[in-house]
């Protein structure tokens, strides 16, 4: 078990907030600063060359980001031993978000207003902006991936499957990386060539879902979402929500 462990000496482990297909997930606190952070170990399988080029590709573009709308990264480690660790332990230690997920906030409240969601669509947008400079795609924009803080501010939380343009990617699998319900009809076809226009249907997806409460195709299989997403027209969004502007629904 590592609640209890303390990281380099510095993150001591309080809890288990979470396990990805990546990562474990813990709350910790910063000895340094005395701040609250969330450090993500690295499964110890995921330790290979391959991985770790992915992986140092990734806190490097992490770190060159200079926005409030991108969880910040702290610290990281790579195959770090220590005394009273079992075995080397790869780690990230980054900003803890205090807030609610959009999914979460959309699930307490139905459906968000036409301002909170074009104020959060902003944000979010200038965050995209942000990683476009940097030549970065995200490639899993979605509701679970955004943290809003009491004071309306959106993070993007999680890069486990971004890409880099000009690299083969930054982490995650070479054969499909994404959301099915988010992801733009090229990301279904092949997600390793994707810019960030990418991101922006991805971002539309997750503000009609904000709106609506409901994502924008729904079908009994994954291959029925793939298609749906490929050959439909989005549904208009003013079939669900008649309050909403049709200068709104043309931006979308």
């Amino acid at each position: 078990m590592l609640v209890g462990k303390t990281i380099k000496g510095r993150y001591r482990l309080y809890d288990q907030l979470g396990v990805g297909g990546s990562a474990a997930v813990f709350l910790a606190r910063d000895a340094g600063t005395g701040r609250i952070a969330v450090v993500k170990i690295i499964h110890p399988h995921l330790i290979e060359s391959k991985f770790i080029a992915r992986f140092l590709r990734e806190i490097k573009v992490l770190q060159q980001v200079n926005t409030r709308h991108i969880v910040e990264i702290y610290d990281y480690g790579l195959n770090h031993t220590q005394d009273d660790l079992p075995a080397p332990v790869s780690f990230i230690a980054m900003e803890y978000v205090e807030g609610l997920t959009l999914a979460s906030i959309i699930e307490r409240m139905i459906t968000l207003s036409e301002t909170n969601t074009l104020a959060l669509a902003v944000q979010i947008t200038q965050a995209l902006v942000e990683l476009h400079h940097l030549g970065v795609v995200h490639r899993d924009i979605k509701s679970q991936n955004i943290m809003i803080t009491a004071d309306n501010i959106a993070k993007i939380i999680d890069f486990g499957v971004a890409k880099n343009m000009g690299e083969k990617t930054i982490t995650g699998t070479d054969v499909f990386a994404g959301t099915l319900s988010y992801a733009s009809p090229e990301q279904l076809k092949d997600s390793r060539n994707v810019d960030i226009r990418s991101d922006l249907y991805s971002l539309a997806v997750m503000a009609y879902q904000s709106l609506t409460a409901d994502l924008l195709f729904k079908a009994t299989t994954p291959i029925g979402v793939m298609l749906m997403h490929a050959t439909e027209p989005p549904p208009p969004i003013r079939q669900k929500r008649r309050d909403i502007p049709q200068s709104v629904e043309d931006v979308l």
